[in-house]
C-alpha cells in the first residue's frame, strides 16, 4: 500500500472540517438552505379523443339501427341495460368524465361494441379501447381504466 502524503491527508481533513461546518450551519440556521430533489415530470393527461370520423360511423350506425326516430332506440349492444341497473352507483353518469378513473364497478357493466360497428370503425390506438355503456361510448386506456373521451350516442 501506498502511504499518503501529509499534503493529501491536511486536505482531506479540511475538505471535512468545512463540509461538516456547512451542514451544521444549515441545520442550526433560522433560514436553511433550501434542498432541491429532483421532482418528477408534471404529468400530462393522454390526448386520445373518439375522432371526428369516429364519430360520424357511431352515428351512422346508431340511426341505421335506431329505428324511426334517432336516438329514440338504441340498436343492440348500445342499448343493453345491465341486470345491476338498480345497484348501479349514484351520479354514476358524473363519473364518466374525460380524465378521470373508471370506477370497477362501471367497468364490470361497460360491453363491447357490437361487431359490425367495430369492423367500420379504425383500430384504436395502441392500449386503448372502445366500449358502450347505457349509450355511451367511452375510450379508455387498458392499463390504467383512465377516461380518455366520452361519445354520448343519444342526440
Amino acid at each position: 500500500m501506498k502511504r499518503k502524503s501529509v499534503t493529501e491527508c491536511i486536505a482531506l481533513i479540511v475538505l471535512s472540517v468545512t463540509a461538516s461546518g456547512v451542514l451544521y450551519r444549515q441545520l442550526t440556521d433560522s433560514h436553511p438552505i433550501p434542498v432541491y430533489a429532483a421532482s418528477p415530470p408534471p404529468v400530462r393527461a393522454v390526448e386520445m379523443p373518439i375522432t371526428d370520423s369516429e364519430r360520424h360511423i357511431i352515428r351512422t350506425y346508431v340511426s341505421s339501427h335506431s329505428g324511426t326516430k334517432p336516438g329514440k332506440i338504441l340498436p343492440p349492444g348500445l342499448a343493453r341495460i345491465p341486470a345491476s341497473l338498480g345497484r348501479r352507483l349514484p351520479d354514476w353518469e358524473k363519473k364518466l368524465v374525460k380524465g378521470e378513473i373508471m370506477p370497477t364497478e362501471l367497468y364490470r357493466e361497460c360491453q363491447p361494441l357490437p361487431k359490425d360497428l367495430t369492423s367500420r370503425l379504425p383500430p384504436p390506438p395502441y392500449g386503448t379501447v372502445l366500449v358502450a355503456i347505457d349509450g355511451r361510448i367511452v375510450r379508455m386506456a387498458r392499463a390504467s381504466f383512465e377516461i380518455l373521451d366520452v361519445y354520448n350516442t343519444r342526440f
